[in-house]
């Protein structure tokens, strides 16, 4: 396999599609190799909108299938990214249209044969207050090995798109990124 593909998927009202939800991503597990799930909890809300992240694999004509049958349940809105490491793609796309209220979450593939660790974690130090959450996804393919981290940028969006600016300038690393309204 030489593609990843992550599913976005924000859910409306957890407490009506979560249960139609969990069915159909438990008919679908085999394609599923990574999952994560989050909402807002904090000790004043508990918020009804959740968001699941999935990490695809396996025989890619099924992932349309899945994608189909989250699309039938309704009250979903989904979202998607694919990195096809080691081909040649369009220049990095920096969305510049965000705002604060929205749930932002951009995917960085990295070739793990290039050396640019320490640079690219300098910067996603230097901008930890605009990274919510961190998860960090290893990929092998046919070709070689690589890595995906997802963020969920958080904050003054001159600042997330200040990160997303010089992670494109000064790494070699492949971003997309799902925005939620």
């Amino acid at each position: 396999m030489n593609k990843l593909k992550i599913l976005g998927i924000k859910i409306i009202d957890r407490i009506k599609e979560a249960g139609k939800t969990q069915i159909v991503l438990s008919r679908h597990s085999e394609i599923i190799h990574s999952r994560i799930g989050f909402h807002e909890l904090n000790e004043f809300v508990c918020s009804r909108i959740g968001y699941v992240l999935l990490e695809l694999c396996g025989d890619e004509s099924k992932w349309e299938t899945l994608i189909s049958d989250l699309e039938n349940i309704g009250g979903l809105q989904i979202q998607q990214m694919l990195f096809e490491p080691f081909a040649k793609t369009e220049e990095n796309k920096i969305v510049n249209t965000e705002t604060e209220n929205q749930i932002r979450i951009l995917g960085i593939l990295i070739d793990k044969k290039q050396d640019n660790t320490e640079q690219f974690q300098y910067i996603l130090t230097k901008y930890g207050c605009s990274i919510k959450l961190r998860v960090g996804i290893n990929f092998k393919t046919d070709i070689g090995n690589a890595g995906v981290i997802l963020l969920e940028l958080v904050g003054d969006t001159r600042e997330t798109i200040a990160l997303q600016k010089e992670l494109h300038e000064k790494t070699k690393v492949l971003m997309q990124k799902i925005v939620f309204d």
